[in-house]
């Protein structure tokens, strides 16, 4: 008798039996219905082999997919499934040796060739850079040039490699652009004729060893080929970069989009810093709330707006940047009544990275409901501008707008953007990259870094002494705290001056701004200071206060002489020194113990011994959807600081009011927090200003909570500020879901960790601890030490009851350090009182420099319990 499987029932045939050919069918039959059809396979192969193989693929241990990434908005290839991109960059330090001269507001900076026949002036309306660019003008009948001249001889060195850049826009001239002018005659090497007047171009020269052989004397020249009076150009953002050889060597073959990438204009000494990564999703359009709205339309949800105005051309408009010649499609829902008199549009206009118009389409939207377009941007185009109007009377609801990469509309889905923002991170590099700090990510998810340099503000607080007088100048040092992370050798040194002034390591018997280190310890270094800007005659030491009243910004001289006198003996002052030079407003008869009022003190990066490994600041994490994503490398984000808003016809603005500025020109709002959660503010851009930059954020009155602390992330206007982005950025992510589950499950481990380690440290926290206060101008304590600390919220409290010192009105009583300081002037109340009878209302205030003042006349006792603000972020 024949068997059967236990499974599905196969007959098995005995040896001595015949097969029955229907038992054959059967057996085919029940295997084929045990496979299923093929066609309902969950997976991109149609077979069981091939399915097996496609699940094992997603379930073996596989190594993590590479992408590279670089600076600007890019196409990113996600894999099958949506997976976290973990970023490795590495450091980078850009030093201009024209300081901060190089960013054109200062026109006294530059040398006029053939003045007073051609003139220099500060030109607001056409600039790359900052408030202003130089405009030269020629104002004789002949000539055939004239420039702008720099000598540059004390910052090169001949044995080494230099590259200048600038950005030249040509005015009415044949051409304009960068040369030099070596002992005295005028080569161009390489540069660029600029015959633009629409825009910036970029022109640039490099100088090496061949080039500066025999030179005793060596000028930057800004030049402008002229025929007649009246002709002009203008420059900004001039930079002179030592590189390599190997980078020398390279630039003729670059673009010259290439080497304005590479060679960014920088304020002296900048790092890869303030970097952001972000990924839009799936739909590229922000809600509504992030557009511009014409007047007479109401956002009615995120992604919802009813457009009501009678006049043409009512609707929202969005603006973003896309990479080049890439297909998209734009999809949006409309509801309302068409016929010839009231009809919605859409507008796609398309522009190239200077503004200017490459392409577009526009359409009529013929039916209610959804309306599908798909387009593919020109080859220039660096710039999307999509707009949803009306045209004629009437009433429309537009809804579900949606841009996507592809030739096919998504289904609707909110912007869902993931990003990485490092606002502080530094990664910083010697001249050629060899050795440089490393940004990676660790097993959990987190960014770290390797550090190879560290950099430090050289202000008051170090304990400087004198090693050294000198004609002219004298020699002040420093030892580092702690010898294992000293500096590694002076090689890679770098110091820059509180004027921008790149100081070198020529040694100190050479002259005044010259930084050395300690050869026999490499953790003593020392400055050479100028006389004319210590104001330390040659026959004065100075002492120790003194020294740190020097680096705090103060400048000493002799009562009844100038504020640029030299102190020998006699009676001193101090003047205060600040962004725009000596100012007698505030002049001290002690020596000063804080910082002068928008001084910028001395940087200096060094070299460590040894390298450290330590957490960086950063905020969210990078996501990658499956199939094309559009991810934007950039620098210049601010996170979360301390906003301040402020109210103009009932709304209320962030960087709304010169009153009220963001610390840096906002070029873009990203995000408004109250109490650190998001807000829900509109986005807008203003004309450009001066004081503001673009960006601004506002919210109706009757949304607007009094009572919330607010913070704003954004994107800086003026990113030669803060820093430069990576040159590329390499890029891993799980390629499977067996690796994107332990990555997600390690991370999850992580956290849960890192949790009870908070609740735990939390439950076990002591209470705060005070800090005591330096009283000062007689000022004593009644009732135990005066003093402060900070709470977990960023809230300084002060408590003490002085009493007996000065009481004219101004005195300080006493500083608080740096974190511990509001970010802007904060007036407090409290009480003063000689006898217990006569105790009035009174104020101090707390500046941004750390004072506490009275800020009116006092009487003999003070008390300052109960006062609180919130510190500087």
């Amino acid at each position: 008798m024949s068997e059967t499987t236990p499974n599905i029932g196969l007959k098995k045939p005995l040896e001595s039996e015949f097969v029955d050919i229907g038992e054959l069918n059967g057996n085919m039959d029940a295997i084929d219905q045990a496979m299923g059809a093929m066609s309902q396979l969950p997976t991109a192969a149609k077979s069981a082999a091939g399915a097996i193989a496609e699940l094992n693929e997603h379930v073996k241990n596989k190594p993590s997919q590479q992408v590279t990434l670089k600076n600007g908005v890019q196409m990113v290839q996600g894999g099958d499934l949506p997976a976290i991109l973990h970023p490795t960059m590495k450091g980078r330090t850009l030093v201009n040796l024209l300081g901060r001269d190089g960013n054109c507001e200062d026109a006294s900076k530059w040398n006029v060739i053939a003045a007073p026949d051609a003139v220099s002036a500060l030109d607001s309306n056409n600039k790359a850079y900052g408030n202003n660019s130089l405009k030269l003008t020629w104002n004789k009948s002949t000539q055939t040039w004239t420039a702008l001249s720099r000598n540059i001889t004390s910052l090169i060195n001949p044995s080494k490699y230099y590259l200048v850049l600038g950005d030249v826009k040509n005015g009415n001239t044949t051409w304009a652009k960068i040369g030099f002018l070596k002992n005295g005659n005028l080569t161009y090497y390489d540069t660029q004729n600029i015959t633009d007047s629409s825009m910036f171009s970029l022109s640039y020269a490099r100088v090496g060893p061949n080039e500066l052989a025999g030179m005793t004397s060596m000028d930057l020249f800004l030049v402008i080929n002229v025929s007649g009076p009246g002709q002009f150009a203008f420059f900004d953002g001039i930079r002179l970069y030592e590189v390599s050889q190997a980078e020398y060597d390279a630039i003729p073959s670059m673009t010259r989009d290439e080497v304005a990438t590479k060679y960014p204009y920088v304020d002296d000494m900048k790092h890869v810093n303030a970097v952001y990564i972000e990924n839009k999703g799936k739909n590229l359009l922000p809600p509504f709330s992030e557009a511009a709205i014409s007047s007479g339309c109401v956002i009615t949800d995120s992604y919802k707006i009813d457009v009501s105005n009678t006049s043409d051309y009512g609707g929202a408009t969005w603006e973003i940047d896309i990479p080049l010649g890439t297909t998209y499609t734009f999809s949006l829902v409309v509801e309302g009544y068409i016929n010839t008199t009231n009809k919605p549009y859409y507008y796609i206009d398309e522009f190239d990275k200077n503004g200017n118009a490459t392409g577009g389409i526009s359409n009529l939207m013929p039916t209610n409901g959804l309306n599908v377009t798909t387009f593919t941007t020109s080859a220039n185009t660096r710039r999307l501008r999509i707009a949803t109007w009306k045209i004629g009377n009437g009433f429309f609801k537009f809804a579900s707008p949606m841009l996507n990469i592809g030739s096919e509309a998504l289904p609707f889905e909110p912007q869902k953007p993931s990003y990485l923002y490092l606002p502080d991170c530094n990664l910083r590099s010697d001249l050629d990259g060899s050795v440089a700090d490393r940004l990676y990510t660790d097993g959990q998810g987190r960014p770290r870094a390797t550090r190879r340099f560290r950099e430090m503000v050289l202000d008051g607080t170090l304990g400087w002494v004198m090693a050294g007088n000198y004609s002219g100048y004298k020699y002040a040092e420093y030892t580092l705290p702690v010898a294992s992370t000293g500096l590694n050798n002076s090689n890679n040194l770098r110091c820059v001056k509180y004027d921008g002034k790149v100081l070198f390591t020529s040694g100190i018997t050479t002259g005044a701004d010259q930084v050395a280190v300690n050869s026999s310890n490499r953790v003593t270094f020392g400055i050479s200071i100028a006389e004319s800007d210590s104001g330390w005659g040659d026959s004065y030491t100075p002492t120790a206060d003194e020294i740190k009243a020097y680096f705090w910004g103060w400048k000493m001289y002799p009562q009844g002489g100038l504020s640029t006198d030299k102190f020998s003996s006699g009676t001193k002052l101090w003047c205060r020194r600040s962004e725009v030079g000596l100012t007698l407003t505030d002049v001290r008869t002690s020596v000063p113990a804080e910082m002068s009022l928008n001084f910028t003190p001395y940087r200096l990066m060094y070299q460590l011994a040894q390298s450290v490994d330590e957490p960086v600041t950063y905020e969210g994490a990078l996501m990658l959807h499956e199939g094309d994503n559009q991810v934007e490398v950039g620098t210049g984000v601010v996170v979360r600081e301390v906003a301040n808003p402020t109210t103009v016809n009932g709304k209320y603005f962030i960087n709304g009011s010169s009153a009220a500025p963001m610390k840096y020109r906002v070029n873009k709002m990203v995000r408004i927090y109250k109490f650190q959660e998001k807000d829900d503010w509109k986005f807008a851009n203003q004309p450009y200003s001066t004081i503001l930059g673009l960006g601004y954020g506002e919210i109706p009155e009757a949304h607007f909570d009094k009572t919330g602390a607010y913070s704003s992330t954004y994107l800086a206007l003026d990113t030669y500020t803060l820093g430069i982005v990576p040159q590329t950025i390499s890029a891993e992510y799980a390629p499977n879901i067996r690796e994107s589950v332990e990555s997600l499950v390690r991370e999850a481990v992580e956290a849960r960790t890192e949790t009870s380690v908070l609740r735990n440290t939390k439950a076990q926290k002591q209470p705060p601890q005070w800090i005591s206060a330096t009283l000062l101008n007689g000022w004593t304590n009644r009732y135990g030490a005066a003093g402060y600390y900070k709470d977990d919220s960023g809230i300084v409290h002060l408590k003490g009851f002085l009493q007996n010192g000065a009481v004219a009105q101004g005195t300080v009583l006493f500083y608080l350090p740096k974190g511990y300081r509001p970010s802007q002037l904060t007036p407090i109340s409290t009480i003063t009182y000689s006898t217990n009878s006569d105790a009035s209302p009174f104020a101090v205030s707390v500046d941004l420099n750390g004072s506490v003042t009275l800020t009116f006349v006092a009487k003999s006792f003070v008390p300052l319990d109960g006062i609180s603000f919130r510190a500087e972020q």
